[in-house]
C-alpha cells in the first residue's frame, strides 16, 4: 500500500466504492436446484479508527434458470439499512466483519420467522405485506409476489492489488423463510448454499459522496 494512501487513511474519513458478487446455489419449488449472483454496488465510508458504513445503493439477483427471473424491487433495495461494521487493515490485507443482516424481521424480537405472523416479522418496505417482497417473474406465465424473510452474515477478506482490495466473501450464514407468495406453489422456503469461491468483491476509492453521485 502506498504511503499517500496510508496518510489518507490516518487523516480523515474517506469514501469508497464496494462491488460484491455473492454466489449461492438454491434449491427452489418446480425449477430445482438454481445458481445465483447477489451483485451489489454500494458506498462505503471508512473512519480512520475502521469505523465502516456501508449505504447498498444497488441490489440485483442474476440467476442461472432461463424461465424464470428475480426481481429486487427499488422500494426493496432503498429499505435496506446502512451496514455499520469495523475494517481490519494490516498491511496490504484487509477485514471487514459485516454482521448480521436481517431483511423482512427484527432479531430483537425473536429468531428467523417461518409465518407471517410470527412476533419477529416486520414489514421491510412498508408495503403492507409481511417480510421483504421480492418478485419472481416466470416467463410466459406473469410475475408474483413473494414476501420473505432473509438472513445472512458476510465477511470480506481481501488484499491490495495497486488499485484498491479485492478477495473474497466468506458466508457465516445464509438462510431464507418464505412467509407467503401470490402463487401457492411458490409459498415453500429454499435450501440455500453459498458458493464461497466464486464470490469476490473489489474496494476502490471514489470522490462520491452519495448514492446517486456513485451510480
Amino acid at each position: 500500500m502506498s504511503p499517500t494512501l496510508l496518510a489518507a487513511l490516518a487523516a480523515g474519513p474517506t469514501t469508497w466504492a464496494l462491488e460484491m458478487d455473492t454466489a449461492s446455489l438454491a434449491k427452489v419449488p418446480v425449477l430445482g436446484w438454481q445458481r445465483s449472483v447477489t451483485h451489489t454496488r454500494a458506498l462505503v465510508r471508512l473512519e480512520p479508527d475502521g469505523t465502516w458504513t456501508q449505504w447498498n445503493c444497488e441490489v440485483s439477483l442474476h440467476g442461472s434458470s432461463s424461465v424464470a427471473h428475480t426481481e429486487l424491487p427499488a422500494a426493496f433495495v432503498g429499505a435496506l439499512r446502512p451496514i455499520r461494521a469495523h475494517a481490519l487493515v494490516d498491511g496490504d490485507a484487509l477485514r471487514v466483519d459485516l454482521g448480521l443482516s436481517a431483511v423482512g424481521w427484527d432479531p430483537l424480537l425473536g429468531p428467523l420467522p417461518a409465518k407471517p405472523s410470527d412476533p419477529a416479522v416486520v414489514d421491510h418496505e412498508g408495503d403492507g405485506r409481511p417480510g421483504g417482497t421480492v418478485v419472481l417473474e416466470v416467463y410466459g406465465l406473469g410475475r408474483y409476489g413473494i414476501e420473505v424473510a432473509h438472513a445472512s452474515h458476510a465477511v470480506l477478506r481481501g488484499a491490495w492489488d495497486g488499485e484498491g482490495w479485492s478477495g473474497k466473501i466468506q458466508t457465516l450464514r445464509l438462510e431464507q423463510r418464505v412467509l407467503g407468495a401470490d402463487h401457492r406453489v411458490l409459498r415453500a422456503s429454499p435450501v440455500l448454499r453459498p458458493l464461497e469461491e466464486a464470490s469476490t468483491f473489489t474496494l476502490r476509492s471514489t470522490e462520491a459522496t452519495s448514492c446517486e453521485a456513485l451510480r
